[in-house]
């Protein structure tokens, strides 16, 4: 089963910059958490963490302060950005302790670390931990924002990637409709959020059996792509391929072959020869050239797929 991106987790959002109280230590948090967030912001998240984990070290003396649930939400957004998702979870655990105590249960900071903490339970394979933060999340969103909020859109979102991989399947087309609604009528049919949910929608119609359903959706999302994207975005090879598994899945292998041909050459365009994702379309097309009785087109991508391989050894 494929599962869509997660949306809107509030990763970056959690990196609040609290100032300390005059006097209170001779090293300025507040300066370190600007190094933090110019470091974040640009993607280098192993470099963040020392200056993070510094800030952490000066709060732990304020203990159930909120500068130190900030501190400590923000390193564990860091861990998770770097894969240390284990040591991630008690720090979010105890930032929103601290913050549900200090603020109350529907706070915007002890939200976003709900969120933080609901993602994290997703990743780990929590899913029913994951599902009760993530409907938490929702229902505060709506209480605080109403019904038609892009928050409460992403939400929304977010709860469905969790019951579509708990096979809660007569939850999650609604949870995806309602998230479609609102980002179409917040943002307009054509912004990325829209095309990302329709992607969603599109891959758990196929998922389920609903593949001309899962077409027509498909060839939607390409066309929006095209033409935010360009032609040669990677995001379109994925659609494309998308699109072209469909196809075949449908029974029509010939329509399938221009685009596994589009994709390929996307791939090798902007990865190289030798990736990875140009190796998949390669056995695609190999695949593909087998069912519709090209032998000799089949045994050449073969081939090309053996010399990939034998290059990344």
């Amino acid at each position: 089963m494929r599962f869509p991106h997660a949306a809107g987790l509030g990763l970056a959002a959690a990196l609040l910059i609290a100032a300390p109280a005059e006097g209170q230590t001779s090293i300025d948090p507040t300066s370190l958490y600007v190094k933090v967030m110019e470091l974040f912001n640009t993607g280098k998240y192993a470099e963040a963490l020392p200056y993070a984990e510094r800030v952490l070290a000066i709060y732990e003396k304020q203990p159930d302060s909120l500068e130190l649930a900030t501190a400590l939400n923000t390193v564990g957004v860091l861990y998770q950005k770097l894969g240390r998702n284990r040591d991630a979870e008690p720090l979010y655990q105890r930032a929103l302790a601290i913050r549900e105590k200090a603020l109350g249960l529907d706070h915007p900071q002890v939200i976003t670390t709900v969120s933080n903490l609901a993602a994290l339970y997703r990743v780990l394979g929590q899913l029913s931990d994951a599902g009760t933060l993530f409907k938490r999340v929702l229902e505060s969103h709506e209480k605080s924002l109403g019904s038609d909020h892009p928050e409460v859109a992403d939400a929304a979102y977010n709860l469905a990637t969790v019951y579509w991989v708990q096979s809660r399947t007569d939850a999650v087309e609604p949870l995806l409709k309602r998230a479609l609604a609102i980002r179409e009528k917040s943002f307009g049919p054509e912004h990325p959020a829209v095309a990302q949910t329709l992607n969603s929608l599109a891959g758990f119609y196929r998922d389920n059996g609903r593949r001309q359903e899962a077409e027509a959706l498909f060839r939607r999302v390409l066309i929006m792509q095209e033409t935010a994207l360009g032609f040669d975005n990677l995001a379109v090879a994925t659609t494309l391929n998308n699109l072209a598994i469909l196809t075949q899945e449908l029974g029509r292998n010939a329509d399938a072959e221009p685009l596994h041909k589009r994709a390929l050459a996307i791939r090798e365009k902007v990865l190289g020869p030798d990736h990875e994702f140009v190796l998949a379309s390669v056995n695609n097309l190999a695949e593909l050239y087998r069912a519709l009785g090209r032998q000799a087109d089949a045994d050449a991508m073969a081939q090309r797929a053996q010399a990939i391989r034998a290059k990344a050894k």
